[in-house]
């Protein structure tokens, strides 16, 4: 009877210990969805910040345009992982390797605000049947969300939809291009208070190879004077000159190779990789005049209507 009583509740620990290992182990693997927490995160950011009504309002938009570059993606033979929700930026759509071409680059930033389209359709729809200001608010917030994305700075939408059509038609373009995109956005940071648009720009030019020192400066000159200084006593211990090894440091630290892609992540040769037709420019030039032009007629046209307006000043700053 002993050994049965002492048996009992070690029976019984064994199955609470079970019971919460399974549920350690669930709760494990949420934790583990970075787009779960991400998206959980981005819901909870908007919804403070506005209500939880606008917060839906705001995924629903920044998701199925993700869900464009993603469907712009797999279209084009590219591997993706998807799209995440990032709170407080929005939304990134993430590949599993590097854009095959500058016309595959053009089309996946394009096909986001064109998915974005289709979000603002059912917001008109709701309005023109109920006239009711919400569904003009929110069409007029979806057209704004969208239009900001096509803004020329890398890697907004427009930033990409620029960069390939100026690398294209030159390296030294391109490189003047992203470069005017990059002092427009701290300008316009600076003159608005618009922090956001200077973290984008940065990780815009991060791509760029020329232009990663100039971003990392503040970071990467200091580090670069405390191991210059820790060198020079080493090779001075060891009877050796310091001088080539601080130049060669130097150069490979602050200089371009341009031996190599221009753009990181990109594996083809520059000429091949941003190669594009007259056709295909125009096509592109088009296709985002088009996008731009829509999205500002629809602000325009419900900047009357109260609670719409918010588009209309977006436009004036």
């Amino acid at each position: 009877m002993n050994l049965n009583d002492e048996a009992k509740p070690s029976l019984s620990w064994a199955k609470v210990v079970a019971i919460l290992g399974k549920f350690t182990s669930a709760l494990a693997k949420v934790a583990k969805s970075l787009k779960f927490i991400l998206a959980a995160g981005t819901f909870g950011a908007y919804a403070f910040l506005f209500t939880w009504k606008f917060a839906l309002l705001l995924m629903f938009g920044i998701g199925v345009h993700e869900l464009g570059h993603v469907w712009a993606m797999r279209y084009s033979g590219m591997k993706t992982k998807g799209f995440y929700f990032i709170p407080f930026v929005g939304g990134a759509a993430v590949a599993d390797e590097a854009f095959p071409s500058g016309r595959v680059e053009g089309f996946v930033a394009l096909m986001g605000p064109t998915f974005g389209v289709l979000t603002v359709l059912p917001a008109l729809i709701m309005y023109g049947i109920t006239h009711q200001p919400i569904w003009a608010a929110a069409a007029v917030w979806l057209c704004t969300v969208n239009l900001f994305n096509l803004f020329p700075i890398n890697p907004l939408d427009g930033g990409r939809w620029v960069k390939s059509i100026a690398f294209s038609l030159s390296q030294t373009l391109g490189i003047i291009v992203l470069g005017i995109g990059f002092v427009l956005a701290i300008v316009l940071s600076y003159m608005y208070g618009l922090t956001l648009l200077t973290f984008i720009a940065i990780i815009g030019m991060m791509e760029v190879r020329p232009f990663i020192p100039i971003v990392f400066f503040p970071i990467l000159f200091p580090i670069y004077i405390i191991a210059c200084i820790i060198s020079f006593f080493s090779l001075l211990r060891k009877g050796d000159d310091p001088w080539p090894v601080f130049k060669g440091g130097f150069v490979s630290l602050f200089s371009w190779d341009r031996s190599q892609p221009i753009m990181t992540g990109v594996k083809q040769n520059n000429p091949t990789h941003w190669v594009l037709s007259a056709k295909e420019r125009a096509v592109l030039v088009g296709w985002y005049i088009g996008l731009v032009f829509i999205f500002i007629l629809i602000i325009m046209r419900m900047a009357h209507i109260p609670g719409a307006e918010v588009g209309e000043q977006f436009l004036k700053s």
